[in-house]
């Protein structure tokens, strides 16, 4: 009887989106054991359909006990009321964390990279004594300052991905112009600059190699690959010519939101298990820490805010692992108490400027 129910149920859905098809399935809503597990061989036919291509692993057989536990941690997240994000199915679903951690080397991301991440200098565009012009909340997505989502793929190079995507953003502002620019440069390149490619560094780092060399440039003219490589890039193809690192002072969150007010700032924090199946809300933890050496994962802060239904305000961030993943690549982290490190280790460029001699408008 559950089993007929079950297909009878599936040949109404339209298989386009797993998560919004097994909504109740997935939010602990189906107590009848017989019928979720009836449910639960049709999710998993479905996910390979959905996932067949996107999947980082094989989609075989005997990754269903894998996606099996995967599936009870979601279920057993999303059922207890007091949780502030949701959980969900996505490409890693069929993925352990050990595997996660590996295909994003995650694992000891920064133990290469001396670890630099207090105040170096100060922005003078950041007012003093704790007086902020910032607003209560800003979403640099809906002002234009956001370039699209990226996929780092199999590659440690995060710190590529939020080095790139804080340029991009300063382009945005600066000059309302979209240009792409070249992660494999940072990944091939920045090798001197206490970076490892592949194997982990720092977007301070980043934004100082860039500094010295002169400039970065464009996605199209030196491609991503996700793999390490000789450096071979071209200065003549230089796009937009970079100033130096402003870090911010560790741990000092209201000194991030007014930098990120004026400009998406690179921030970094620690992925635990169960950040990679968060699909909406603001993500908290309880199993992360928050020290200079725990960060393990670079990325955007975009923008924050206050979320009403729990109370918390909270960091908007652009994540680096598709559009498939999150909140269409995005999610927000709880803010004000330095989340998994949140406001540890943020930097962002004293000022860009476009090489082309088109525009001449510096940031500072």
């Amino acid at each position: 009887m559950f089993k007929k129910a079950a297909g009878t149920l599936l040949a109404t859905m339209a298989a386009a989106d797993i998560n919004e098809d097994f909504h109740g399935l997935l939010h602990g809503e189906i107590q009848n054991t017989d019928f979720a597990d009836s449910f639960v061989l049709l999710l998993w036919d479905q996910f390979k359909d959905e996932f067949s291509t996107s999947s980082p692993v094989e989609l075989k057989e005997n990754r269903g006990s894998i996606f099996r536990e995967n599936f009870d941690r979601i279920v057993a997240h999303n059922s207890q009321p007091n949780k502030t994000y949701t959980m969900g199915i996505n490409k890693f679903s069929a993925m352990s964390f050990e595997e996660v951690q590996d295909h994003f080397n995650l694992v000891d991301n920064q133990e290469n990279a001396e670890q630099n991440c207090s105040a170096t200098s100060r922005d003078s565009r950041l007012t003093a004594n704790g007086d902020s012009e910032a607003p209560d909340s800003w979403d640099w997505r809906e002002k234009g300052g956001v370039s699209p989502v990226k996929d780092q793929g199999n590659c440690g190079s995060c710190w590529t991905f939020s080095t790139v995507g804080c340029l991009e953003s300063a382009n945005l502002i600066n000059y309302g112009v979209l240009e792409t620019y070249a992660e494999q440069q940072l990944v091939d390149c920045a090798g001197d600059f206490d970076n490892y490619g592949c194997n982990g560094g720092l977007p301070s780092h980043a934004f100082e190699y860039l500094f010295s060399a002169g400039g970065i440039t464009t996605e199209a003219d030196y491609p991503y690959y996700a793999e390490d490589r000789t450096c071979n890039v071209n200065p003549a193809t230089f796009a937009l010519s970079v100033g130096h690192s402003v870090n911010i002072t560790a741990g000092d969150e209201v000194e991030l939101k007014e930098a990120v007010y004026k400009q998406p700032v690179s921030v970094a924090f620690q992925v635990v298990d169960d950040f990679g199946s968060y699909t909406s809300g603001v993500y908290t933890s309880t199993t992360c820490q928050n020290g200079p050496m725990d960060v393990n994962h670079a990325v955007l802060a975009v923008g924050y805010g206050h979320d009403d239904a729990s109370g918390l305000d909270y960091w908007i961030v652009k994540n680096s692992w598709g559009t498939d993943w999150g909140d269409k690549g995005f999610f927000k982290i709880e803010r004000g108490v330095n989340m998994c490190g949140i406001a540890e280790c943020n930097s962002y460029p004293s000022s860009v400027e476009d090489i082309g001699g088109l525009l001449e408008i510096a940031q500072e």
